[in-house]
């Protein structure tokens, strides 16, 4: 199976976890060598749904593994005051410490939903869950994440 035509929404996936250009293309090229190499042997029901799990794995490994921040994650245009960046940096980081109270299922099913604007029919086939349970899982996520990003805003 060619996985080569999925490159550029493998890298835009990438990005979306790593916050790097270039660790989200090295992680899109992995994606696709891995998943090259075990297509015969897996033989998956939904090649792309698979293809996004390899995906997936290689970023959040990276993550794990990284355990520290880029110095260029929050690249601000420089047309942008400079109390802009500084509050836009902040909103980031609120963000970003929300988003670690999430469990990895909540995260996942947050991130599918609102970053990629998946439907949850695709979610569901993506992650094995059923549709109301994602419902659940997101909406016990926004729930989390509510709270923490209002007492930033406040």
């Amino acid at each position: 199976m060619d996985f080569e035509k999925d490159r550029p929404w493998l890298i835009r996936s990438a990005m979306s976890f790593l916050h790097n250009p270039s660790g989200a293309e090295e992680a899109a090229d992995r994606a696709i060598v891995r998943a090259t190499e075990a297509f015969e042997k897996s033989k998956p029901r939904y090649p792309r749904a698979w293809l996004f799990g390899i995906l997936r794995n290689l970023c959040l490994h990276e993550i794990r593994d990284a355990k520290k921040q880029e110095a260029n994650r929050f690249w601000v245009p420089p047309h942008r005051s400079a109390l802009e960046e500084v509050l836009l940096l902040e909103l980031r980081e609120a963000v970003d410490q929300a988003v670690l109270d999430l469990t990895p299922e909540q995260w996942e099913a947050v991130y599918l939903r609102e970053m990629l604007d998946l439907p949850y029919a695709e979610i569901s086939k993506l992650t094995g869950k059923r549709e109301g349970a994602l419902r659940a899982i997101v909406g016990r996520a926004r729930a989390r994440l509510v709270p923490r990003l209002l007492d930033w805003a406040s």
